[in-house]
């Protein structure tokens, strides 16, 4: 049936384009054809779309066909473990496409005897903690939009131990102890769906080995859908899972990148905005925007796509157009040269032969037959996190305002003789003017009194600290759009937090400092 619709999909595009070509002859014979032509056109329009509707639903299959079997699962378990459960099911009537109501099958199952192994405590330590003797399981089935369905797992057991979880991190080699320190909740509690991770003290038959949440993300991923989990300790674990309502067709933003076309999956764009460049801002040498009170990594997408070409320059102000993609816990901007629409089709394979090509799940057909490769977003989220960015990643097809490097003027407020003299040779190598403050107040009265492009500053300083003079310039119509650089000791995610609220544009690490990447940063901002 698929195969007949595609050719009724073809016969109404051949179809239309013969109107066309009537309509643009306008031949006086030809008239009384257009007519008839129309009628049938939208004949044939309507049995094409009751065609896909057909084949839509017979692919189609309800929540229950799969959710049927959990009572049987969680009462055998419960038994096994000695532990009381109250399994509720919601949602169930809900339809889906029966392929992927197959492939659920497994990761449901696991989640379920993760819940009653690692989650439901055992009657006697519930009643200790102040709960009730019986445990509850509750997987619910919403539709959202009409173009996803969201499967949501919780229980109200003891939730994720935390500290486990790290130890298994770094005994694993996931992650260092240095990067623990620096992840969010939502990061760190992910990290149960990487390989070789568990909390379990022990190994067993049903968990310890730290490949079943490995498995259970890596075939959602497949199917095109994403997991998260929240967690309270001592209150209970929640999977996330949002899934596509088909996999027979396939929803996507067709954006174009140096001349070349591609489309992103829809379910993984949160937004498509537009930034000026002006509000993109620097952690070292790495460029984020905010958004919905967050702050996003940006990345061009042609970086991370590999793709070559050149764009044509623009004004220093010009907007970029930026989609904001998620997948799990990570978002990502990627930078595109235009976002054509969002476009319906059916998802071609690329052959044995392309099967592994990176970045790249599949391609899809336009209405004018133009082929467009899908991207494959857990392939481009990897990328992205490993694509390095030139120093003009966002700067580099700016067109000068017709000032030389030489001419450009740069102010360092530094209190420390020996950081403000590295600093300003650094920058004088690099040729810029120079001049300097002993701090905050003397360089906001050298900013009344002369011209600069860019402030470099200290953040603890006598008098004014850097917080305090980068709020006082950014509150100032006369140099709210002058560049703030704030080059400090103070690493904390609160500190570097304080800098941004402040309005800095960049905020490095003397720690991290190298003399390269004040250079790039600085050459970023101007």
């Amino acid at each position: 049936m698929l195969i007949q619709a595609e050719e009724f999909i073809t016969a109404k595009a051949t179809l239309s384009y013969l109107i066309h070509e009537i309509q643009r002859i306008n031949a006086p014979t030809l008239q009384y054809l257009q007519r008839d032509l129309d009628r049938f056109g939208h004949s044939m329009g309507r049995m094409v779309d009751e065609l896909l509707f057909d084949v839509k639903s017979t692919l189609l299959f309800p929540f229950s066909s799969l959710t049927d079997i959990v009572p049987k699962i969680v009462r055998d378990l419960g038994k096994e473990f000695n532990k009381q459960i109250e399994i509720t099911i919601r949602g169930a009537e809900i339809e889906i496409d029966r392929r992927i109501l197959e492939e659920m099958k497994d990761p449901l199952i696991h989640l379920i005897r993760n819940c009653i192994d690692h989650g439901i405590e055992k009657p006697e330590v519930r009643r200790e903690n102040g709960k009730e003797p019986t445990g509850l399981l509750e997987i619910s089935i919403t539709q959202e939009s009409g173009r996803k369905v969201e499967l949501v797992v919780r229980d109200d057991g003891r939730g994720i131990n935390r500290e486990r979880l790290k130890d298994s991190a770094v005994k694993n080699s996931i992650v260092s102890c240095e990067a623990l320190e620096h992840m969010g909740d939502e990061e760190l509690l992910s990290l149960i769906f990487r390989s070789g991770i568990s909390t379990s003290p022990i190994i067993t038959d049903l968990s310890g080995r730290g490949l079943g949440m490995a498995i259970v993300a890596a075939k959602i991923d497949g199917l095109g859908g994403s997991i998260s989990v929240e967690s309270v300790e001592g209150k209970g674990t929640t999977f996330v899972i949002s899934l596509p309502l088909t996999i027979s067709t396939f929803r996507g933003i067709v954006v174009k990148v140096n001349n070349q076309s591609f489309a992103v999956p829809t379910l993984a764009v949160e937004h498509a905005i537009r930034i000026k460049t002006n509000e993109i801002r620097y952690i070292g040498s790495n460029p984020f925007f905010s958004y919905n009170k967050a702050n996003i990594a940006l990345v061009n997408l042609a970086d991370a796509l590999k793709v070559s070409g050149h764009r044509p320059k623009q004004s220093v102000d010009y907007y970029l157009s930026v989609l904001i993609v998620t997948l799990g816990y990570r978002k990502i901007g990627f930078c595109v040269d235009e976002v054509i629409g969002e476009h319906e089709g059916i998802v071609k394979d690329l052959g044995p032969q392309l099967v592994h090509v990176m970045n790249i799940a599949g391609a899809t057909v336009l209405g004018n037959g133009q082929v467009v490769p899908i991207v494959n977003v857990p392939d481009l989220i990897e990328s992205a996190l490993n694509t390095q960015l030139s120093a003009n990643a966002f700067q580099q097809n700016v067109e000068p305002e017709g000032q030389t490097l030489s001419q450009q003027r740069i102010l360092v407020a530094e209190d420390s003789f020996t950081s403000r003299a590295l600093i300003r040779n650094i920058l004088e190598s690099a040729g810029f003017y120079v001049r300097t403050a002993v701090d905050g107040i003397e360089a906001f009265q050298f900013l009344q009194g002369d011209q600069f492009e860019l402030v470099v500053s200290d953040v603890e300083m006598p008098g004014m600290n850097g917080f305090e003079l980068t709020a006082k310039i950014k509150s100032d119509s006369r140099f709210n759009r002058i560049p703030v650089v704030l080059v400090t000791s103070l690493s904390s995610d609160y500190d570097r937090q304080r800098g941004l609220e402040a309005g800095a544009n960049a905020y490095i690490i003397k720690s991290n400092f190298e003399q390269s990447n004040l250079v790039e940063t600085v050459q970023r901002l101007i």
